[in-house]
């Protein structure tokens, strides 16, 4: 005997399975990689000083991480302590460039209270 579905628990089913499907594919956690590039690579980051050619130790740090998530999970917190731009440019002179169109940094508020869009590459 033919079971008959009702549509509203097939549709219920099909929300589940994309919810659960969504949290299996989510985002990469790359924090521990991260870690490791800004404290192998302060030297060559640090804000507020000239860009210094990073180490080797850096460089073998950039060249194991996922450099677009590296970027994509920095915080506000730490765009006060780190170039943006310089953590570009390592990662290029690596060869593990962020495409165009990456998000990079976080979302801060200026002293006003507005908020500043991350950097887009």
């Amino acid at each position: 005997m033919p079971m008959k579905l009702e549509p509203r628990l097939v549709f219920i089913a099909l929300v589940f399975a994309v919810f659960t499907a969504h949290q299996v594919c989510g985002e990469k956690d790359c924090y521990d990689e991260r870690d490791l590039v800004i404290s192998k690579c302060m030297v060559t980051i640090n804000i507020g000083t000239a860009y210094v050619n990073p180490s080797q130790s850096c460089i073998d740090a950039v060249e194991q991480s996922d450099m677009e998530c590296v970027c994509r999970v920095i915080t506000a917190d730490l765009e006060a302590k780190i170039s943006i731009m310089k953590i570009l440019r390592l990662a290029y002179e690596c060869h593990k460039s962020i495409p165009v169109g990456s998000k990079c940094g976080r979302d801060i508020e200026d002293k006003n209270g507005f908020n500043r869009a991350p950097a887009r590459i």
